[in-house]
């Protein structure tokens, strides 16, 4: 990867990380938490997770970064799966959710398969 790429990733997956703290503060002083509601903090965490897969060359690491980001779509899915069970409306419906969660599990089990 050229070091230009390299660089504005990693700018990037700064501030992305910044945001998910803004919001992890935001959710732990009970303002708010954006129209998502519980689902706005993994979204952002998968949000970093991309880039770090980005920067990221060993097998070993994307497939932890690969398990992390099922992780985040699970808790995705446990929320919508939580407020679609106790009536509210699910800013992310429960299908998305779990077609989500299939997306990211599929890129999991492929990235298992690559050889070497």
């Amino acid at each position: 990867m050229q070091d230009s790429i390299r660089r504005l990733l990693m700018e990037k997956r700064d501030l992305l990380r910044q945001s998910v703290e803004m919001i992890r503060a935001q959710t732990s002083a009970g303002i708010g938490g954006g129209p998502l509601g519980f689902a706005e903090l993994p979204l952002a965490n998968l949000k970093v997770l991309n880039v770090d897969l980005e920067l990221t060359q060993s097998r070993n690491e994307r497939i932890a970064i690969r398990e992390k980001m099922l992780r985040e779509a699970r808790s995705i899915e446990e929320s919508s799966r939580a407020d679609r069970a106790s009536g509210v409306e699910s800013p992310m419906p429960l299908r998305e959710a779990q077609l989500l969660r299939l997306d990211y599990q599929i890129k999991l089990e492929e990235e298992k398969a690559k050889k070497g």
